[in-house]
């Protein structure tokens, strides 16, 4: 069994603790396996948990490595999305049994410290819920918010495994249910979800506009096949047929590629747009504003893609060298655009161009 005070978490409140507290406070300490739904042992322990609507709890998600293998992270962010703000959640490394299966979650009541639970194998947002409704009897945690943030998850282990349509209709899902805590860092995901649609796009695009130029007949050959055509009138029929199936041949590819071209234009939009929204429900998160930089920047509105760069870096100044080369970069393909502009190409085939090309080498 493991003690809340055994690790640097709990540091402050050893200090303050006499020996009879503490000897109390480790009699009290109960082990909770979250797969079980009895979650007192009555026989060695006689505490009854509160039963005041207004008790304030801290919980602490261990961080260890094993419990991160676990879903710890998940965990953690379930606990922050359905927790009342009476409620404080910590991240933590808890020195726990080596019975005890990750990730572990460690609950304590603010208003009486020798009311303790330590809970272990909490790795999914059910679990999540019945610690805050059955076991600490919170009465005010949202249901909605539960299946929202299990939509969320859901679409987060889609999009790590490149399951991008899987990933996109749960975050759907989980945006249908109108949890307004939660939409800010789902549009947010939802955008990374349409940018990995758009680049698989492009990796299919890149592949047909290939195949387009192959498809190109040079100019010598044709010319050779005209030639042959007018000394030999009797094969003219023929050699004339078979210009017009490169002609026929070369139009097919074209449409594919346009196709394809309007897919990864069409993902890329809904990114810009999930991105832009992202970045006024939650406008103090960095990584939003960082989002809407990276789809902007794929959408080639280059100057304020900058713009939004510079915002994340004022909110968290960690990022200053990384953003500093980004936009560095993005000048030179602004300089780059400015030069394919002046050629009066339609904006469709310079779009077409840039999107294919290698533009930042």
């Amino acid at each position: 069994m493991s003690y809340p005070f055994m690790d640097r978490s709990f540091i402050s409140m050893k200090k303050k603790m006499g020996l009879k507290y503490l000897l109390l406070l480790i009699v009290s300490v109960v082990w909770v396996d979250a797969f079980s739904s009895e979650h007192v042992d009555r026989s060695s322990t006689s505490f009854s948990m509160p039963s005041d609507d207004h008790v304030e709890w801290e919980v602490y998600v261990d961080q260890s490595k094993d419990s991160i293998s676990r879903g710890a992270t998940a965990t953690f962010d379930a606990f922050q999305g359905m927790s009342p703000p009476s409620v404080e959640v910590r991240k933590c490394e808890l020195i726990a049994s080596s019975r005890s299966k990750s990730p572990v979650v460690r609950c304590i009541s603010r208003t009486d410290q020798s009311n303790c639970l330590e809970i272990t194998n909490v790795d999914s947002v059910d679990k999540v819920y019945r610690i805050l409704t059955h076991h600490l009897k919170l009465p005010c945690v949202d249901r909605n918010a539960c299946e929202c943030i299990k939509w969320k998850h859901q679409g987060n282990a889609h999009l790590e495994k490149d399951e991008t349509d899987l990933a996109i209709k749960a975050y759907d899902r989980a945006l249908e249910i109108n949890c307004a805590e939660q939409e800010g860092v789902i549009l947010m995901m939802r955008a990374h979800a349409y940018l990995q649609r758009a680049a698989s796009h492009k990796v299919d695009l890149k592949k047909l506009v290939l195949t387009l130029t192959r498809s190109v007949v040079d100019t010598k050959k044709l010319n050779t096949l005209h030639e042959q055509a007018r000394e030999n009138p009797v094969l003219a029929t023929s050699i004339f047929q078979r210009i017009e199936s490169y002609s026929q041949n070369q139009e097919t590819n074209f449409r594919s590629v346009k196709y394809r071209h309007g897919l990864y234009q069409f993902a890329v939009l809904h990114a810009v747009q999930d991105a832009l929204r992202a970045t006024q429900l939650v406008p103090d998160s960095d990584r939003s504003w960082l989002a809407a930089a990276d789809c902007l920047s794929e959408f080639w509105k280059l100057p304020e893609s900058i713009q939004y760069y510079k915002r994340a870096a004022v909110l968290n100044s960690s990022n200053e060298d990384k953003i500093r080369a980004e936009i560095s970069r993005l000048q030179n393909r602004q300089q780059l655009l400015d030069a394919a502009n002046s050629y009066g190409w339609s904006q469709d085939m310079l779009r077409l161009a840039l999107d294919v090309g290698k533009v930042d080498e």
